[in-house]
């Protein structure tokens, strides 16, 4: 089942890296997100650095349906991703919203239904 116009499942991978493993998590990320921008559903792909902290970075996905992203949720590449947890400092947490809908001036009104994996 699709959202409706507009609207998208909103997935964000926060990553705190230990600081001497930095390339190889970048190289990670960045690997795992080409291939995710092509699968059936993703409408976006962006990687972030944390401004104050040089090894923070979120990883956010855009996905058109939830079958969608149960989907990749299932798939090897969202394991890969989760998998550099022994590269990482703390572990991944992994936060899920929807966009209910958008304002005329561009403003994202989300309505979180936050699931934080593996506790």
């Amino acid at each position: 089942m699709g959202l409706g116009r507009g609207n998208v499942i909103i997935t964000t991978v926060k990553f705190k890296g230990r600081k001497e493993k930095r390339r190889e998590i970048l190289q990670t990320i960045n690997g795992i997100s080409d291939q995710v921008k092509l699968l059936k559903g993703c409408v976006s792909v962006n990687s972030y650095q944390d401004i104050n902290d040089k090894n923070l970075f979120y990883h956010v996905e855009k996905w058109q349906t939830q079958q969608e992203l149960d989907d990749y949720l299932k798939s090897n590449l969202f394991s890969a991703m989760l998998g550099i947890e022994t590269i990482l400092a703390e572990q991944p947490t992994v936060d899920f919203m929807t966009t209910e809908n958008i304002e005329l001036d561009g403003t994202i009104v989300a309505q979180p239904f936050m699931v934080r994996l593996k506790e």
